[in-house]
């Protein structure tokens, strides 16, 4: 998929949501469909042709290990903050959060 694809994907799906700033869209599908690559695609694109908007793309794995370090440093606060200060958060592979209470609950 292109990355011209993947920003007018997201595009339309932002309109379809409206102009509320705390829209969830989610992205589904079979494994192996795309659905990694659409997410990195939108990053890219709306990094370079936005770039004042904070974009944050993170894997639940990566989350996950980055959340339980901050809860050991005793960091959870700064955690949050970054992930809270950003205009675009792209999550992927949500699934994996299935069972992790601290996880669902700070998300």
């Amino acid at each position: 998929m292109s990355n011209f694809k993947a920003i007018q994907t997201y595009l339309n799906i932002r309109a379809m949501a409206g102009d509320d700033n705390n829209q969830l869209i989610c992205v589904f599908g079979q494994r192996q469909s795309g659905k990694t690559k659409l997410l990195r695609s939108v990053e890219q694109t709306v990094s370079s042709e936005k770039p004042s908007m904070t974009v944050k793309y993170i894997a639940m794995p990566e989350l996950t290990r980055r959340l339980v370090n901050a809860i050991y440093d005793g960091q959870l606060e700064d955690f949050l903050r970054d992930f809270e200060n950003a205009d675009l958060l792209l999550l992927d592979d949500v699934q994996d959060i299935s069972g992790k209470k601290a996880l669902e609950r700070e998300l």
